[in-house]
């Protein structure tokens, strides 16, 4: 039928809709308090039973409750009078069809507007580390062969270092990479709080709320985090229009007084620290020294309330293994929400009168043919020692391990190729046919399986 042969008072009539459109099973059934149906056509009419939170959809009244609104005929509408929802409800329908990007401070490492840990043993540059960041981002320079953003302002909020160990260390870190002083000094914000006789910026406090009546009383033990003065001031910053900051705090200890071996004191001291620090998107690092038995500083709550954390030290530390002097320092991703688990990067130090500046070293491609080459040679190599190159990672003579240690993958007492790196190379061989697992006898009489080089060809450089 055209629409001329539509008679006039029902051409422009909306579609009368069914219970049944909605989702509802039986008009004379209860609803279900948990279920949100969203009504995408404005011209259809309301569903049975249910109410419309204007630009969000129809839900159920009692749901529409629980969110804070209150029910006038077919509509809710906010009740000021009504107590905060215990579950915070997320109109998803409202959400644009793209999601947007990521922001990072150091891609792969620190996210922006989110708290970082820094992790590592004494000395082992965790705040030369931090500091130089703060060079590269005022000169803009990339860093671990990133690209920073040119928006974020660093403060540094040192704990342990004087201002002449500062300026040192400073001086050196723009020698290295060949900055003004005065430029990196300009744009850098510095506190040092070594003699502050007063450094927190965290309290923790605890206090026991009673609930109930005369028969039955619940006792529940209730912790606190209150941001001190120097918090404040320190979050007071002057920033310019659509600029973010990056707060620097070194080190952990010196910053609250709470007992770092209660969870529950560790994620209020963090989530202190983020509340404050990156309300406006700005970000922070919170420098750590792990203790003895562990990576982490005390509780492992440190871990679990950051949405990332990094690991600094020599290679054998990190990856608890024999001590080895010649081991090159490594940051590696010890927690990453929004990484990669297997992000690592090897770094030199490079010695500048009296302080120094990390050199990031550069690697090849995994999938460069000098590095295909030098697997191939520790492969073969391996076959004329008779030493089995395995697939399991438990194993002992696990290929990675074996090819990490090897003699030919090291260069100046550094390792060449990367955990990651050999993985990605044996894996791009098995493809090539050039590796393969075969099963073999051992000496126990028990199968094993074992890599082995079917073909050798020539691999320019």
């Amino acid at each position: 039928m055209t629409d001329s042969a539509i008679p006039p008072d029902e051409r422009d009539a909306p579609p009368v809709a069914s219970p049944t459109d909605y989702g509802a099973i039986n008009p004379d059934a209860p609803s279900d308090p948990d279920v949100a149906i969203p009504i995408k056509d404005g011209d259809r009419a309301p569903p049975t039973g249910l109410v419309e939170i204007p630009g969000h959809g129809w839900f159920d009244p009692q749901v529409a409750r629980t969110m804070g609104y209150e029910i006038e005929g077919n509509t809710a509408v906010p009740d000021p009078n009504a107590r905060q929802p215990g579950v915070n409800w997320v109109y998803m329908d409202a959400w644009p069809s793209q999601a947007p990007p990521r922001e990072w401070v150091l891609p792969g490492f620190i996210p922006a507007g989110r708290l970082t840990l820094l992790y590592g043993p004494g000395g082992a540059g965790k705040t030369l580390f931090a500091t130089q960041l703060a060079v590269n981002l005022v000169a803009k320079l990339p860093m671990l062969g990133h690209t920073l953003p040119d928006n974020i302002k660093p403060v540094l909020y040192l704990c342990e270092d004087d201002e002449d160990e500062v300026h040192r260390r400073l001086e050196a870190i723009c020698a290295g990479l060949g900055v003004d002083l005065q430029t990196a000094a300009g744009g850098v914000l510095l506190a040092c709080q070594s003699r502050v006789h007063d450094r927190l910026l965290v309290r923790v406090q605890r206090y026991r709320r009673r609930e109930g009546t005369f028969e039955m009383e619940l006792n529940t033990e209730e912790t606190e985090a209150v941001p001190t003065h120097i918090l404040t001031d320190l979050r007071s910053i002057v920033l310019r229009g659509g600029e973010k900051a990056l707060f620097v705090i070194d080190p952990l200890a010196m910053i609250h007084d709470g007992n770092e071996n209660d969870r529950f004191q560790a994620a209020a001291v963090f989530g202190a620290l983020e509340a404050e620090l990156c309300e406006d998107g700005s970000s922070a690092i919170v420098l750590g020294h792990p203790s003895k038995s562990s990576l982490a500083s005390g509780s492992t709550a440190w871990t679990a309330a950051a949405r990332s954390a990094i690991i600094m030290g020599p290679e054998y530390w990190i990856d608890s293994t024999a001590k080895d002097e010649r081991a090159p320092t490594q940051i590696a991703l010890l927690k990453g929400n929004y990484a990669s688990q297997r992000v690592r990067e090897t770094l030199e130090f490079m010695e500048v009168e009296q302080a120094g500046y990390w050199h990031w070293l550069s690697r090849s491609s995994p999938e460069s043919g000098v590095n295909e080459d030098l697997l191939l040679d520790i492969v073969r190599d391996c076959a004329t020692t008779k030493t089995n190159l395995s697939p399991n990672m438990a194993a002992r003579n696990y290929i990675v391990k074996v090819v990490r240690e090897h003699s030919l993958n090291r260069r100046r007492g550094k390792r060449i190729m990367t955990d990651e790196q050999i993985t990605n190379l044996v894996d791009k061989l098995r493809h090539q046919g050039l590796l393969k697992v075969e099963t073999y006898r051992t000496s126990n009489r028990t199968d094993a399986t074992r890599y082995r080089l079917t073909e050798t060809r020539e691999i320019p450089f």
